[in-house]
């Protein structure tokens, strides 16, 4: 039997700030070909804004 080594993802977009969200982004370490963070991607700082302004 596998042991699963990495816990699910607990909670929803919608109950993080946009702060919080970026932050978890962050800590993943996505970035691009050229090494430049997501979370420095005003494309993707745009659509969190996006996100969390729909939920209103």
């Amino acid at each position: 039997m596998m042991k699963q080594e990495y816990e699910a993802w607990r909670f929803s977009v919608s109950e993080m700030s946009e702060a919080e969200i970026i932050a978890y982004f962050k800590w993943w370490g996505f970035t691009d070909e050229l090494g430049h963070e997501l979370t420095m991607c005003q494309p993707f700082l745009d659509l969190v804004a996006a996100v969390k302004k729909a939920e209103e």
